[in-house]
């Protein structure tokens, strides 16, 4: 999965990214460092294999400015269980390093941020509680320092919907197969609920996690696969607002489109399906949101599949 990676700068001491400070040398000197590096989860609570974005924020003091390039092999990520009992746990096995692919220059007394994903570096498909450290090195710093953990879980859903289905990718070398849509929630130990589809082949391994985003705890959602193989859902975010997401069978998120209850004295939204197999939002009308990604149309149906279905 493609890494994310955002960076900006920040001027002054912001108290929300005021990172915490970094000891050099032997742990425990309390020495506090010119350079200064915080991590942070948009969550606390995540399914197995989910994206991860781990933000990283680096905050410069140094005097001078500070260039981190990837072939300097500046940063360095590990991800250990943590054990109920006294005692560390055991490192997660590492897929991968995580890696900043974009150099960029931290000036003096100001704050670089980047975002990465996380989930393909590590094993994170066992439930349990994990801690995520970072390190950082340059030339000035010997030896690396060390961020403050950050602790995070890996749960599993709840269920609430699945639906298998045949399908056979578009490569003249792809066979038929069986794949799997599973509707999940999972509520963070803040209470926010949010709303996941689950996609795994026929052995059960997951392809793809997907985000719905945010969710309404009274609502339940409507699903619906059309003539393609396309799974949407309907769900509730907000008192009128409702949200469509189409999925493929690959995973990919084709349409997320925002709707407004057209009538809130009669039935909510709903999805319907013509007589061509194609799934729509009725009782709604549309409304633009900055997050909503919305093609033109869906591609048509194979030739083929539209002669089986003349009668």
């Amino acid at each position: 999965m493609r890494s994310l990676i955002v960076l900006c700068l920040v001027c002054g001491l912001a108290p929300q990214l005021v990172a915490q400070p970094l000891l050099g040398g032997k742990a425990g000197t309390g020495v506090r460092s010119p350079v200064s590096l915080e991590l942070k989860l948009a969550q606390d609570r995540f399914l197995p294999r989910e994206t991860m974005q781990l933000e990283i924020l680096v905050h410069n003091l140094s005097g001078q400015p500070l260039t981190l390039r990837p072939e300097d092999d500046w940063l360095d990520v590990t991800v250990t269980t943590v054990l109920n009992v006294q005692g560390e746990g055991s490192l997660v096995p590492r897929l991968k390093p995580v890696v900043i692919s974009q150099p960029f220059t931290v000036n003096n007394t100001l704050s670089a941020k980047a975002t990465v994903d996380i989930s393909p570096s590590f094993d994170l498909a066992r439930p349990g509680r994990y801690k995520v450290v970072a390190s950082m090195k340059y030339s000035a710093a010997r030896p690396p320092f060390v961020s403050q953990p950050v602790i995070f879980e890996v749960v599993p859903g709840s269920k609430i919907w699945e639906q298998q289905f045949g399908w056979r990718g578009t490569d003249a070398a792809d066979v038929d197969e069986v794949r799997k849509y599973t509707l999940q929630q999972l509520t963070s130990t803040q209470h926010r609920l949010q709303f996941y589809v689950s996609l795994t082949d026929s052995d059960d391994n997951i392809l793809r996690q997907i985000s719905l985003g945010r969710a309404n705890a009274a609502d339940r959602p409507q699903t619906r696969l059309d003539r393609l193989s396309n799974l949407h859902v309907l769900h509730q975010t907000g008192p009128r607002w409702f949200t469509h997401t189409v999925i493929s069978p690959n995973g990919e998120v084709r349409i997320r489109a925002t709707y407004e209850a057209s009538d809130p004295t009669r039935a909510r939204p709903g999805l319907k399906t013509d007589d061509d197999g194609l799934v729509s939002v009725s009782s709604a009308v549309r409304i633009a949101r900055p997050d909503d990604l919305v093609p033109a149309k869906l591609p048509p149906p194979p030739a083929a599949s539209v002669e089986r279905r003349r009668p």
